[in-house]
């Protein structure tokens, strides 16, 4: 009786993008040790798996049985370093379906055909150590930089920065945006919590997070929930004047352009409402 495999992986990012990963030539090249994806993915042409490992070249082949845009595509397999001929009967037949949780997407996989239970477990090693570097590749953070020269003394920029009354006048990117309500412990292991909330009321969340150093008018690094680092330098540029850079860890729904000018907005923002 043939054992079938199958086997999961959980992946901190919007089931797009995980999609494009499964699909995308050069993104599986990234990944995939360095193989070439040749594929229509129309149902029915042809899939090649290319490469040269440890100086041998290798093409694994098979047909595209079904696509479902961002939900399942499904393939048979023959790998060349089988040494089976190729007949249908030699094919395998793999499966990769998502499938959303909350803010992560899940990738199963399964493959039918295995002769064993030793060559199901090695193959479930291999499919868990690829698709785990295609999980390091969509989950890697990347920093941004966002800064603004600020019209005030450093003394000035700092209370306006940090405290709370002050804090719910300027944290918002747009003018359909606001904070109505802030907290903010300034202290090292203290928390802070800003809600931000669409001035129509119909949607709002509360951005979050835990000091890991604080340095008064100079330094301010914390970790929004959900792990992502975020520093704070403020630099004395004359009497009254200074600098703000923020450098934060993205996250991985939206892009990185959309989030360095959302950032940069909220600091123009302060930078607007300190200086009038």
């Amino acid at each position: 009786m043939a054992i079938i495999l199958e086997t999961s992986l959980s992946i901190a990012a919007p089931i797009e993008k995980v999609w494009a990963a499964l699909i995308t030539p050069e993104m599986v090249k990234e990944y995939f040790f360095g193989t070439e994806l040749v594929t229509t993915w129309k149902i029915g042409s042809p899939i090649y798996f290319r490469g040269e490992w440890e100086g041998t070249a290798y093409e694994d082949k098979g047909i595209v049985l079904d696509f479902e845009e961002g939900k399942c595509l499904k393939y048979s397999y023959l790998s060349s370093w089988s040494n089976k001929p190729d007949l249908p009967e030699n094919y395998n037949n793999i499966t990769y379906s998502l499938e959303e949780n909350g803010e992560t997407t899940v990738l199963t996989i399964t493959q039918d055909g295995f002769e064993s239970e030793e060559k199901r477990t090695e193959s479930e090693q291999n499919w868990q150590a690829v698709m785990g570097g295609m999980k390091e590749i969509l989950e890697r953070k990347h920093p941004i930089t966002v800064a603004a020269m600020i019209d005030a003394s450093i003394e000035k920029t700092w209370t306006f920065w940090t405290e709370p009354h002050h804090i719910v006048q300027w944290n918002n990117a747009s003018e359909d945006w606001h904070t109505p309500h802030a907290e903010n412990n300034l202290e090292v292991g203290g928390s802070f919590l800003y809600r931000m909330a669409a001035k129509d009321g119909s949607f709002s969340f509360d951005f979050t997070g835990i000091y890991t150093k604080i340095e008064l008018d100079s330094v301010i690094e914390y970790e929004i929930t959900g792990g992502r680092k975020v520093s704070i330098l403020f630099e004395k540029t004359g009497e009254n004047t200074c600098k703000i850079t923020e450098v934060f860890e993205s996250e991985n729904i939206n892009s990185l352009e959309l989030q360095q000018q959302g950032w940069q907005a909220i600091l123009d923002n302060f930078k607007k409402y300190v200086e009038n």
